[in-house]
């Protein structure tokens, strides 16, 4: 037993030693005189697994008289015991190798003679088809419209897998149904989409029908999106759909913008910003949910950290700080920087540590409540501070809440041409509150009363007016910042 040796008894009555060693050791050994007692060689040729039973005997120097009892054991010496040793771990060896040979024989005689064998390990190529612009807009409460170009030449094949589809003037028109259907259609042969813009009933549908379409297939591939845009509706608030989207499209997205979205879970929350952090190459994020989020803002720090964004829109995000946008903009990467907080003010930017990222901007959009009063002195000084830490190109965009009253519409706008021309910076105007017939009546009172104040431009969504060195473009009240 020292040398790991395995007795096991004949039939006879005597022993046989069994000490699973290297094939080249002879039988030369037997308590029963009947056995060989002619060495008998071992090829190590011979296939492991058919070797017999009493396989790999050990050989004696010493020829033993014929023993009836196992206590009768002649002793091994000690010098043999160390041969044993190398030849069992020789013998372990070969027999791996051989093992590893007959298991290659017989996955090569498989595929050899298996004929779906090359068909199972091979996976036919997707169709590389590029769609620069796809729309998808609720058209009526039962059916919605895809717009985007070259809709043409792909509805042939939209149509095989969603039959109920028809195509009016280059437009896909559909089903609410149909858009699970849709979405899995267009991932079936569209591997890449520049700009995915999503304003409908079905956002979620037809997202979940795109997505499930890559899981589903055979491929490493992923769908190549670099812009996307969601404007939810009331009745689809499924966010989770749009976090797998951002997920599945992290590697080639550099625009995100999110708008009246609804996230009102911490788990969402969470996956939307964690797939968000996860976009390598972004630039552009636009948040601005339906009602004022309340969970979101730790997550949105973490995503957003050590990102180079050159445009950052947030707004209704509750206990946003002066402190978080620091902290966000710590590569100074930004130009554009919107934000609307309740405690983010005029006074508030006023920051040393901010001034760097003020500095380098070609755009900041800052917030005005109704509460701010127009006289306030020390409000004025801080808007004149903040205007000067602009660069001289920079825009500052304004959205100044009013009430609906010509009068004090027109002093809001003086107040900004008055401001724009001190410090000689552009102000970009957005009354908010008000109908567009108060704003009209507003201008016109405003340029009736103070002769500097000329019109230099118009355009279909603003009016731009000048007051000597200041220039304030007024936007429409139908217009938001960013529609361009």
């Amino acid at each position: 037993t020292r040398f790991l040796l395995q007795y096991r008894f004949s039939l006879e009555g005597g022993c046989l030693i069994n000490l699973l060693l290297c094939p080249s050791i002879f039988l030369s050994f037997s308590p029963i005189p009947s056995i060989l007692h002619t060495p008998f060689p071992i090829s190590s040729n011979f296939p492991s697994n058919h070797l017999p039973s009493s396989l790999l005997l050990f050989s004696l120097r010493n020829k033993f008289k014929s023993l009836t009892k196992l206590s009768e054991m002649p002793s091994i010496s000690t010098s043999i015991g160390f041969k044993i040793k190398k030849l069992r771990s020789l013998f372990l060896s070969t027999q791996r190798r051989i093992k590893n040979e007959i298991e290659t024989t017989e996955s090569t005689t498989i595929a050899l003679l298996d004929t779906d064998y090359e068909e199972i390990e091979y996976i036919p190529p997707r169709p590389l088809l590029s769609i620069p612009v796809i729309l998808i807009r609720s058209l009526t409460k039962t059916r919605f419209e895809m717009v985007g170009e070259a809709l043409e030449s792909i509805y042939t094949k939209i149509n095989e897998e969603v039959p109920c589809t028809n195509l009016k003037k280059g437009v896909v028109i559909a089903h609410n149904e149909s858009a699970y259907g849709v979405g899995r259609a267009i991932a079936s042969f569209v591997s890449s989409i520049t700009q995915l813009w999503l304003d409908s009933k079905v956002n979620s549908e037809f997202v979940r029908g795109l997505t499930d379409a890559f899981v589903d297939c055979d491929t490493t591939e992923r769908l190549s999106l670099t812009q996307l845009t969601v404007v939810s509706n009331d009745n689809d608030d499924h966010i989770d759909s749009i976090s797998r989207l951002i997920l599945l499209t992290r590697k080639s997205l550099r625009s995100i913008r999110l708008r009246r979205v609804l996230v009102s879970e911490i788990d969402s929350a969470c996956f939307l910003w964690n797939s968000i952090g996860q976009c390598r190459h972004l630039e552009n994020v636009e948040y601005e949910p339906r009602r004022k989020d309340r969970i979101s803002r730790s997550f949105i720090i973490n995503a957003l950290d050590g990102k180079r964004l050159d445009s950052l829109i947030l707004s209704s995000v509750d206990d946003l700080t002066v402190t978080d946008l620091i902290s966000i903009a710590s590569t100074n990467g930004l130009s554009q920087l919107r934000v609307k907080g309740s405690l983010l003010n005029p006074s508030t930017l006023i920051n040393d540590h901010f001034n760097r990222t003020l500095s380098n901007l070609d755009t900041l959009l800052i917030h005005i409540d109704t509460n701010f009063s127009l006289y306030d002195s020390l409000e004025r000084s801080s808007l004149l501070i903040l205007l000067s830490a602009l660069k001289e190109s920079a825009v500052l965009e304004v959205v100044h809440g009013a009430i609906s009253n010509p009068t004090q519409v027109a002093k809001i706008i003086s107040y900004w041409l008055h401001l724009s021309d001190e410090t000689e910076r552009v102000v970009h105007l957005k009354v908010e509150g008000i109908d567009q017939e108060i704003q009209d009546s507003a201008v016109g009172r405003l340029m009736r009363k103070v002769e500097s104040v000329q019109r230099v431009g118009w355009t279909s969504h603003q009016l731009i007016l000048s007051n000597n060195k200041g220039q304030v473009s007024l936007l429409d009240c139908a217009t938001l910042f960013g529609d361009e």
